[in-house]
């Protein structure tokens, strides 16, 4: 029915280009000779029609070009798809096509810019481009528009508003609106809501879930899903198991769980082997503390060949798409070592209260956007999340290690991504994936007990943190003088914890400094 070309970036890797399909390469160089203005300085986000500009001036004379993304899948015949379309003279044929007043909150709306034209949000359109039609004099006017740099935005709102200020016919084939041509509504793709139906941003589908006949689907993953560990340390966890496990097992990813038990004193164990015997299970005869516990399920993980271990604690839920979500992530971005989700109260309400505070320091891009309502990227960097739930990859495990046995209960999180930060990867929490973390209504018997032991185990982290250089007496003595400083005011609880942590910083000083330069 037509001719074939895989529009190819040749400063990517190498692939195999199937028989039959005839390469056309493009690259940085190439792009910018088409003087076009991009919206940011690479092609993604936003630019990915210069590449198929660059194709029509190369290859002017068809009339029709359907441009499809590599993961793009149709479940009927695609002759079927594309002569459904051959009497239909629209200029472009996309999917959820929508004025703003439809999606006001997209993020992307201010990106366009059109010549001297001052065009009101109310006339702009936007679109879903996997795949789409266009005409060849849809490619002219759009390369007559974007040369000389008079003219930019990104490709989704740019293409549609475009072609229809200038008067060119634009059509959804599918979906539902006032773009669908009658009869065809939902008809090639679903659309319930814009990441619920079958064409959809995120996240991917994997092949066994593509089901429904004569549906476009996207994006959709043909490769082999990859394995994951899910590790869940107990403590007398009776309360939390059963939510957490079902959590689990009701995921859209599945993944093999393995629990490690601390010698737990309640019910925990007669839980999981009655009603969870197909779990996995390893029975500490001692308590070895959260991260040690955890070791054991990164060796477990090692040994048995999985790409990445899902740390879990036992109070915690996850969402049904939090893993694909994380492992689709994982995919999109590079150099990144933990991923993790939105951390949300145990009802869902609101934040954990915890994760609020480390991101509003760690990630005060986030909140800028949140505030803005204009959640823009897939995954925001930040220096420390706590392990409540984190996606680790194998490769972080065995360039990074296991958790420090100097901490036993507290500290070790901080440790451990101090230590991921030091061997150059990175650690982010993407805002489309959820977990509930169920502590917000935990009673702590003893606050000032608390809040002393949490000063002594975050010194020992910083103390040992390799991306800094910290005079180890120095820091004890600073202690010291705020215990002396209790002393004056009368306040001998203080002056005790003081003392008392200072004097165990100085005792471990040699094991401290010992497992900083073994980082």
């Amino acid at each position: 029915m037509s001719d074939v070309f895989l529009l190819f970036n040749k400063e990517e890797e190498n692939v195999d280009i199937p028989e039959g399909i005839i390469p056309y390469y493009f690259d940085v160089e190439s792009l910018n000779n088409l003087c076009y203005e991009p919206i940011k300085e690479t092609i993604i986000p936003g630019s990915n029609h210069f590449a198929v500009l660059q194709f029509f001036k190369d290859y002017p004379t068809y009339d029709y070009y359907w441009n499809i993304e590599y993961d793009v899948y149709f479940t009927g015949e695609w002759d079927y798809l594309f002569s459904s379309f051959d009497h239909i003279d629209a200029d472009f044929l996309s999917s959820h096509i929508e004025r703003f007043k439809d999606f006001p909150n997209w993020y992307w709306w201010h990106s366009f810019h059109l010549n001297d034209v001052d065009l009101p949000l109310s006339q702009m359109i936007k679109s879903f481009n996997p795949i789409y039609r266009i005409s060849k004099g849809a490619l002219k006017l759009l390369n007559n528009t974007l040369k000389g740099g008079r003219s930019w935005g990104h490709h989704e709102v740019f293409i549609p508003t475009v072609l229809n200020y200038f008067g060119m016919k634009i059509i959804d084939f599918g979906g539902h609106g006032e773009f669908v041509i009658p009869g065809n509504e939902e008809k090639f793709y679903s659309s319930q809501g814009h990441n619920n139906g079958s064409m959809r941003y995120r996240p991917a589908y994997y092949e066994n879930e593509v089901t429904e006949i004569n549906k476009l689907y996207h994006p959709v993953k043909s490769h082999e899903s990859p394995e994951i560990l899910s590790v869940i340390v107990t403590y007398n966890g009776e309360n939390w198991i059963k939510s957490c496990l079902s959590s689990l097992e009701e995921s859209s990813y599945k993944t093999k769980i393995l629990v490690i038990d601390n010698a737990s004193q309640d019910s925990t164990i007669k839980i999981l082997k009655t009603e969870y015997p197909h779990i996995t299970l390893i029975e500490n005869t001692k308590n070895i503390g959260f991260g040690q516990a955890n070791n054991l399920g990164f060796q477990y993980a090692l040994d048995n060949n999985y790409d990445y271990v899902l740390l879990v604690n036992q109070d915690v839920r996850v969402e049904k798409q939090m893993i694909r979500e994380l492992i689709d992530c994982f995919s999109y971005i590079s150099n990144y070592g933990i991923l993790s989700p939105l951390h949300l109260t145990g009802d869902g309400l609101d934040l954990d209260k915890n994760f609020f505070r480390y991101i509003s320091s760690g990630a005060p891009i986030f909140i800028k956007d949140l505030i803005l309502n204009k959640i823009r990227s897939r995954v925001y960097s930040c220096n420390f999340i706590n392990a409540a739930i984190w996606l680790v990859s194998i490769e972080c495990i065995r360039r990074v290690g296991g958790f420090d046995p100097l901490f036993f209960h507290t500290g070790e999180d901080v440790d451990y991504c101090n230590r991921v930060i030091y061997k150059g990867l990175n650690i982010g929490f993407s805002p489309y994936a959820k977990a509930f973390h169920a502590r917000e209504n935990r009673i702590i018997p003893d606050l000032r007990f608390e809040r002393y032991y949490h000063k002594y185990i975050l010194s020992i982290a910083h103390l040992k943190n390799p991306n800094l250089n910290i005079n180890y007496n120095r820091y004890v003595f600073y202690i010291l003088k705020e215990a002396i400083s209790s002393l004056l005011r009368l306040n001998l609880y203080d002056f005790k914890s003081n003392f008392k942590i200072a004097y165990k910083l100085f005792s471990i000083r040699k094991k401290v400094l010992k497992n900083r330069i073994l980082n």
